[in-house]
């Protein structure tokens, strides 16, 4: 039975030093996705700890070189850092960049998305044969909503398809409900975001929201029911012809 165990560093390991008593070391700054330290003077290689579980996505540099990423006890974060003067080391979690421009690049087009349904626009008979590839690119919206939203995204075109559909492809209603869908998720999200601990894009409101706004989207492109299946009727129904009205 072993009653002792002694680990040795491996040949050619960067922290094969003796084992040295921990530094402290000053906060500069301490976000959620960015942080700046303040490192002394290293006689030999030290290791920078973060009491946190190693994530491949935060990237170290120390006077613009990117430092070695290590695990610490199989769990926390660390970095190698070589022999040299005092300095900053500057963490940076890489993917927070890709992420916020996603954001804008959705906030851009949900923007351009209500105004080419608000926006009046000139009609244009449509040519030959686009009714039925019109129709299989309904169908394939639709599958595809149904996929990404589930039992939620099917409910919420069926409700489309029967309150909205014949109400115009520019229906100020429409774009209303989309509009509002959009801000109320945005709200949420920018009351709770991520990273932070109660991320609203967990929870299932925003998403409803955001399925709904999509649905809305997509129900522009519906065909007209026939005025027996309506339940919100066309407002083209109610105009009165001009001139005289006669009778026999």
């Amino acid at each position: 039975r072993p009653v002792a165990l002694t680990l040795r560093p491996a040949v050619g390991d960067p922290l094969a030093n003796p084992a040295q008593p921990a530094t402290p070391i000053t906060l500069l700054q301490w976000g959620a996705t960015s942080r700046r330290v303040a490192v002394p003077a290293r006689a030999g290689t030290s290791l920078l700890e973060v009491h946190e579980n190693a994530n491949a996505g935060w990237v170290a540099r120390l006077g613009g070189h990117r430092l070695q990423s290590v695990q610490v006890d199989g769990w926390q974060q660390g970095w190698v850092v070589p022999a040299g003067a005092a300095g900053t080391v500057s963490l940076q979690f890489a993917p927070d960049r890709t992420f916020r421009a996603g954001l804008l690049a959705g906030g851009a087009a949900m923007v351009l998305l209500l105004l080419l349904l608000v926006l009046p626009g000139a009609s244009v008979a449509p040519p030959v044969g686009s009714r039925r590839a019109g129709r299989v690119v309904l169908v394939s919206l639709a599958v595809g909503l149904a996929l990404v939203g589930g039992w939620v995204a099917v409910g919420c075109c069926v409700l489309a398809a029967v309150l909205l559909a014949g109400q115009g492809r520019r229906s100020p209603l429409r774009a209303a409900l989309a509009a509002t869908c959009f801000v109320v998720a945005g709200v949420l999200l920018a009351q709770h975001p991520w990273p932070l601990a109660g991320y609203a894009g967990r929870s299932a409101l925003p998403q409803v929201l955001c399925v709904a706004g999509v649905v809305l989207v997509w129900s522009a492109m519906l065909p007209s029911l026939p005025s027996s299946l309506r339940f919100l009727p066309n407002r083209r129904s109610f105009r009165r012809k001009a001139g005289r009205s006669t009778s026999t």
